[in-house]
């Protein structure tokens, strides 16, 4: 017997994970590590048993029918043609017209518009058992769901020597049938019915039977008490396995967030060549563009210079001319004054002519003014010219330096984006490389504790399951 209770064994577990960075494991999570080592020892040095079972020769019962499912009976390995089915009010049923019979496994089926109804309850049923079958089911001799593999079959039991008869196994799952058919004696005789009321003994590999429960309910496990350090050991080793899992899915995780960041920056870079786009053809397109009116300024400048350098020289020379005609004017109106003051002595005649002489001269002198303005004007018209052009590119390069100020910001995000699939990288790698460290633990521990029960008891099981023939 197991020298502790199953609560001292996950206690010893429990202390011994500490090296495993284990905390954040649950009481579930190192229950479940327990019952894997248990079901990994029975692999290796399974529990021997033998279970004897008594041929009998009839059974009845009642059920509730399915016609959209088969209805397992208590009984398997029914004989041919021996049923008896009769519905709840007593009337004989026909099998294939009101029903179907699985012989082999010990099922019945109601078949739609017969004379049973579909989930009608107090069906009855009897029937023979063809005696060449035994059921090592959970409704059989033992619990299915512990069974490893059948050994040897033993009949009839009381014989000695004893008499073992060649045998094959169907099934083996918990949740259906499982069977030992007897085919033949050893001495080589046919098959035939084993004997009513004569046992046949089934001799099996099975499960050891968990010491606690997931509840917490403790007993004394049955295996020896050497096996107690290895469960433990492999129990470990079952914890290591679950922290590389756990590692591995940070790192897949973290990878995940790696390739989310990168498709992000993926579009964030579309964003950059859509407003690299846009910028483009702000400057390029549309009458006049940047483009084009920059050159044109370039191109026109020195003509609009020469052009009002010109205006203003003009303009400074009839201006002059203006001076001077003004002047002379001035000078013709105070001759024409003086000679009023001297009427008398030169007379009206020669003041007359001093006066249309001086207005004259003005008249002139306006007249150059004019055309002065008129060149200070087109002088004017050409420095607002230019700085309408200037003004247009301004405009135009003024919406392409937005998006050119929106682009810096998405390239600092597109940086931003870079760094953070560093960092997540970085994290993967990191959990990868941890959860090797538990992999390789888990080897080693797995194999420690094989190692022990191959020793101690040797390779008892492959684990055998459904419709494995054995001798």
């Amino acid at each position: 017997m197991s020298a502790h209770t199953g609560a001292e064994m996950m206690t010893l577990l429990e202390h011994s994970i500490m090296t495993l960075d284990a905390a954040n494991l649950t009481d579930e999570q190192m229950y479940r590590a327990m019952m894997q080592a248990i079901s990994e020892m029975s692999r290796y040095y399974p529990q021997q048993a033998v279970s004897e079972c008594p041929i009998v020769e009839e059974s009845s019962e009642t059920f509730t029918a399915l016609t959209t499912d088969w209805v397992s009976l208590t009984g398997c390995g029914i004989k041919w043609d021996t049923e008896a089915v009769e519905d709840s009010d007593g009337n004989a049923c026909t099998r294939n017209t009101d029903y179907y019979m699985d012989y082999f496994n010990g099922r019945i089926k109601a078949i739609a518009g017969g004379e049973i109804a579909d989930e009608e309850e107090d069906c009855t049923i009897s029937y023979d058992f063809d005696r060449i079958t035994v059921d090592v089911s959970e409704n059989g001799i033992m619990g299915a769901d512990r069974l490893i593999k059948v050994k040897r079959v033993e009949y009839p039991v009381g014989n000695i020597p004893q008499q073992f008869v060649a045998f094959s196994h169907y099934g083996n799952s918990p949740a259906g049938m499982s069977h030992v058919i007897i085919e033949s004696e050893r001495d080589g005789k046919s098959q035939s019915q084993m004997t009513v009321d004569r046992n046949a003994a089934i001799y099996y590999d099975q499960m050891w039977a968990a010491n606690i429960d997931i509840a917490g309910t403790s007993t004394t496990g049955a295996w020896p008490d050497v096996f107690d350090e290895s469960i433990i050991t492999s129990a470990q080793s079952f914890i290591a396995r679950s922290q590389c899992m756990r590692f591995l899915d940070l790192a897949t995780a973290a990878i995940a967030d790696a390739l989310t960041a990168a498709a992000a920056m993926e579009l964030t870079q579309d964003d950059i060549d859509a407003m690299i786009t846009a910028v483009i053809d702000i400057l390029t397109s549309g009458t006049p563009n940047a483009v084009d009116l920059i050159k044109a300024i370039n191109d026109d400048v020195d003509n609009h210079r020469k052009k009002i350098l010109a205006s203003c020289s003009s303009a400074e020379g009839y201006i002059a001319d203006a001076i001077i005609n003004m002047a002379a004017g001035d000078t013709a109106i105070n001759s024409a004054i003086t000679t009023y003051a001297n009427a008398i002595t030169v007379g009206d005649k020669v003041a007359e002519k001093y006066i249309s002489a001086g207005r004259a001269l003005q008249e002139s002198a306006m007249a150059t003014l004019n055309i002065a303005q008129v060149q200070i004007a087109s002088a004017n018209a050409r420095i607002a010219s230019i700085q309408q052009f200037i003004e247009q590119s301004q405009s135009i390069t003024a919406v392409a330096n937005s998006y050119i100020a929106a682009t810096s910001v998405l390239v600092q995000t597109m940086s931003t984006s870079v760094q953070d699939i560093k960092a997540y990288l970085d994290a993967g790698i990191h959990y990868v490389e941890i959860a090797e460290k538990y992999r390789l633990l888990h080897v080693d521990l797995r194999n420690e504790a094989i190692g022990t029960w191959s020793r101690l008891g040797g390779f008892g099981s492959d684990m055998s399951t459904t419709s494995l023939r054995q001798r």
